[in-house]
């Protein structure tokens, strides 16, 4: 790294007027089973860092370079990881883009992506079908669906309704800040829990989803 300061070498106190922090190069080395682990602990350390000082940062990511350490097996399991999972959200065609360019959407979907690229066994989500349209709402349902089949265990907050009760195994109704019923979708999506939940009459809750013996 390189620290830069005004005061003569050796000036007391000279690190406290700190000018600039320049990190040039790291490496790390560690098994293949630590790569996930490793790499999400690194964007966490670089986001706390300059986050506690307010910089601006710009993060990119760049693969196996010509004079590159490890096997070329090691390589490619990290390399098809992160391309999988860009190709399950879509997003390859934003791989050169600037991430503060990207709508909202896009943003949303490239966060989804690194998420799943670090497979990890449990995945938590609050509402991650935000500012997707109904494309990528139903691709987002698709992905966890599959993740969730071969194992991974998925907890998302939603408001959606109509998704959770497509996508959850099991859910948990929470209103003001408590939790209340859990079960089922079949259990949970019933006139007598789901209107008091939003606050809506038994007519509104007939009206949006008609009778439970019409959803049988």
């Amino acid at each position: 790294g390189k620290d830069h300061r005004h005061e003569l070498r050796g000036a007391l106190h000279g690190l406290f007027r700190v000018r600039s922090f320049t990190q040039d190069d790291a490496h790390l080395f560690i098994r293949p089973d630590q790569i996930t682990e490793q790499v999400t602990d690194v964007a966490h350390l670089i986001t706390a860092y300059y986050k506690q000082f307010g910089f601006p940062y710009k993060v990119e990511l760049s693969t196996r370079p010509d004079d590159s350490m490890g096997s070329d097996e090691d390589w490619a399991l990290a390399e098809q990881g992160l391309k999988d999972a860009m190709e399950a959200m879509d997003v390859m065609e934003l791989r050169e883009r600037d991430f503060r360019e990207l709508s909202d959407g896009q943003k949303q979907r490239v966060l989804l992506a690194r998420a799943l690229a670090q497979d990890p066994k449990l995945l938590i989500l609050d509402e991650p079908t935000g500012y997707l349209d109904i494309h990528y709402k139903l691709q987002l349902l698709r992905v966890l669906r599959a993740k969730s089949q071969a194992g991974m265990t998925i907890v998302a907050s939603l408001h959606e309704i109509e998704l959770a009760r497509l996508l959850a195994d099991q859910l948990l109704t929470v209103k003001d800040g408590h939790a209340g019923h859990s079960g089922t979708p079949e259990e949970i999506f019933r006139e007598e829990i789901i209107a008091p939940l939003y606050d809506i009459s038994a007519e509104e809750f007939r009206l949006l989803y008609g009778r439970a013996e019409e959803r049988t």
